[in-house]
């Protein structure tokens, strides 16, 4: 939302907004200046007097603060004269089937809403075929590429560092079911400072194991690892994370965008089912993956993926001629970017100077499925060794200690 200018947003007649919630019910930070602009005291009643408007939420019900952003956009664009087409949508990724649970309900009823603004007929994505891939792969031997560059979004991030992990101990007895461990890190040479409240933040990246797993599951890419890749945006919106650029500059090996890139452990949405059966040759595969992206089929899809969480790597191998028959440039539409992780910091740098601690549980849990499910992060921090370095950084938090003068002390005497 940030790139909209507030001197054109007064034009707009028709806008649909999709909006997250972060933290306890804050806006996130591709919104934070278009959320300031909107509540400047100065705009009339009238300011968008010309718009009508959908508002969907994307929250989790897990936090007191649900849809919290989306509540209050829905409110201030009202209150700014603004006409709402449709109720407001709250989708809930604790529903299980997802945030698509809300989303089928409300696509129908927006398509329907703007029909009256446009004077071209619509058609959804699903009788209009498969989307362009977000990205094309180019070899680096091809000819020039260099004003293709995918476009890197502003961010919030700072400077991310590569920091030597000091100490990685284990805190909980190891008859215990939960591997808990304190992790530090040295930062020191580096523009790190937290204060109480303070976030660190790790990029984690893919085990051995599942990069080897992705190899044998193309086995067709396995001479093309070593191979570096310009990576060429397909349509205005399409970006890189900004701190996996940081970390890694392009162009990108194969191996490096498996390794650091893909999130081969995610659980896939049923965009990827859809890819899938544009691509298999096979009947009975095409008619799974089919059913698996339609809406009817929600119910088995959450059984098969979502219950027993199965990964996007796993599924993959259950449709062997949809991943044989897979072109290269749809890697990036079927695995999202590794998300970093944020982690509460558990030391003072008054105690501790250069030195950041953590404490990490590692998350290792059994389905019906016969591997045990793995989070991505813990075990990849769980199995460094000291001496190695991994990707960190700093970000405030929303917690602030008033200042030290405003803090009153109390005595109490125990009797």
């Amino acid at each position: 939302m940030d790139t909209l200018r507030s001197s054109n947003f007064t034009n707009f007649q028709l806008v649909c907004f999709i909006a997250s919630t972060t933290g306890q019910g804050e806006e996130p930070d591709n919104m934070k200046h278009f959320w300031k602009a909107l509540l400047k005291r100065s705009l009339p009643k009238t300011h968008l007097s010309k718009m009508s408007f959908t508002v969907l939420g994307l929250g989790d019900s897990s936090y007191a603060k649900f849809n919290f952003v989306a509540k209050k956009l829905f409110k201030r664009l009202v209150q700014l004269g603004a006409t709402p087409l449709t109720e407001i949508f709250l989708a809930d990724d604790q529903h299980e089937l997802g945030p698509d649970a809300v989303i089928d309900q409300w696509l129908p009823i927006f398509w329907n809403s703007v029909q009256p603004f446009v004077s071209f007929k619509i058609y959804l994505k699903a009788s209009a075929g498969l989307l362009k891939p977000k990205f094309t792969m180019r070899k680096e031997s091809s000819r020039p590429v260099k004003k293709y560059a995918p476009k890197v979004p502003p961010s919030s991030v700072g400077s991310v560092w590569k920091c030597e992990l000091m100490n990685n101990r284990r805190m909980t007895p190891f008859d215990h079911f939960q591997d808990v461990r304190l992790i530090s890190f040295d930062f020191t040479g580096t523009d790190l400072r937290y204060d109480p409240g303070d976030v660190l933040v790790v990029q984690p990246s893919n085990s051995d194991e599942n990069v080897e797993d992705f190899f044998n599951t193309f086995p067709q890419l396995k001479s093309q690892r070593a191979e570096r890749f310009h990576i060429i945006p397909n349509f205005i919106w399409a970006s890189i994370p900004h701190e996996l650029v940081q970390l890694y500059p392009l162009p990108w090996t194969l191996d490096q965008l498996v390794r650091h890139y893909f999130d081969l452990q995610s659980i896939p949405k049923r965009y990827f089912f859809e890819i899938l059966a544009q691509f298999t040759p096979n009947d009975l595969e095409r008619e799974k993956l089919t059913e698996f992206s339609s809406a009817e089929g929600q119910q088995d899809l959450y059984a098969y993926c979502n219950r027993p969480k199965r990964n996007a790597l796993e599924v993959l191998q259950d449709f062997p001629h949809a991943t044989g028959n897979l072109p290269t440039d749809y890697l990036f539409d079927l695995f999202r970017p590794i998300k970093p992780r944020s982690f509460s910091i558990a030391s003072s740098m008054a105690a501790h100077g250069n030195e950041v601690e953590i404490l990490v549980a590692v998350v290792k849990y059994q389905t019906k499925l016969k591997k045990p499910r793995l989070g991505l992060c813990s075990n990849w921090l769980a199995k460094r060794l000291p001496g190695s370095r991994a990707p960190i950084w700093i970000e405030r938090g929303s917690f602030h200690f008033p200042p030290p003068d405003e803090v009153g002390c109390k005595t109490f005497s125990l009797v």
